[in-house]
């Protein structure tokens, strides 16, 4: 499946306009299939749920659109299966070990 073959997507001048950015023709979407395009990048089967670069990504050797890398942020932030199951880099702190004292005023703390 390309992105191209999308439901509702197509590539011809009379829908959907292309604009040179760089050196790459990317695919203009407007703003009524944006978020039926971030699904497709992010949520089908074979995405994997890759999270925001790679999702950033894929869509960028694509389309454009003017605020796709904050739409992307957005979508996969706000994405259930994500945040369900992803691995949480953050480092785990260890145990608390209590601090022993065997007599009166062997530590004082101010």
């Amino acid at each position: 499946m390309t992105l191209l073959s999308v439901e509702g997507i197509k590539n011809s001048n009379r829908h959907y306009n292309q604009r040179i950015i760089g050196n790459k023709h990317l695919l203009v979407v407007p703003k009524t299939k944006q978020a039926q395009i971030l699904k497709w990048a992010h949520d089908h089967p074979t995405a994997g749920h890759g999270g925001q670069q790679r999702t950033l990504f894929q869509l960028s050797t694509k389309v454009f659109w003017e605020s796709m890398r904050k739409d992307v942020y957005n979508y996969v932030t706000a994405c259930h299966a994500c945040q369900q199951f992803k691995f949480n880099n953050a480092p785990t702190s260890g145990p608390l070990q209590p601090h022993v004292v065997e007599e009166p005023w062997q530590t004082i703390g101010i």
